[in-house]
């Protein structure tokens, strides 16, 4: 499994995660879908940033 995916069943219930914050995959994906780029999905993320991703930020 990718470094920037969690899945703990004490964390929302072992939904799969962006690792370090308790924002669904699926929804990170959904806003892909619908045309969002990730610079605009990733603005409700706090101190979380996609540049992190896959790199332990």
């Amino acid at each position: 499994m990718a470094a920037d995916i969690s899945i703990d069943p004490q964390v929302t219930g072992g939904v799969p995660c962006v690792a370090g914050t308790r924002i669904p995959v699926a929804t990170v994906i959904g806003l892909l879908g619908q045309g969002m780029s990730i610079e605009q999905s990733s603005l409700g993320l706090g101190r979380y940033r996609w540049c992190c991703v896959g790199r332990g930020c």
